[in-house]
């Protein structure tokens, strides 16, 4: 149940507004900046190296862009698989931590979007 209440969050958000200034429109004139440069070791943004980022999403898009899927909604998509990649590495690290621990492990997605899931015992 909450996974599809976040992935209607998510898609919602994705199909209800254009491209953010500021943020989205700088990560995608990096990764083209990338992508026109050949340049994937070392993001830049006009011309000056962009260190404040680490190149994952850079490469995602550009992953995208040369698999010929260039559209603007599949562009912003790749920040929500990120975030989801994060939420089942989180799941599989409490599983193998505490694999008696199940229901901790079920709580992963709620602790990554900032739900509370209330009183937990750790016995």
């Amino acid at each position: 149940m909450l996974w599809l209440m976040g992935l209607a969050v998510v898609c919602a958000r994705l199909l209800a507004f254009p491209l953010l200034p500021v943020d989205e429109t700088r990560y995608l004139s990096v990764a083209w900046e990338m992508h026109q440069s050949s340049n994937w070791l070392v993001p830049h943004i006009n011309g000056e190296p962009y260190p404040q980022k680490p190149p994952l999403m850079f490469w995602l898009l550009n992953i995208g862009w040369l698999l010929g899927i260039g559209s603007d909604f599949l562009s912003r998509l790749v920040v929500p698989m990120a975030g989801l990649m994060n939420v089942l590495a989180l799941r599989a690290l409490i599983v193998s931590v505490a694999p008696r621990q199940q229901q901790l492990a079920a709580l992963a997605p709620g602790c990554c979007w900032g739900l509370s899931p209330g009183r937990y015992s750790w016995r």
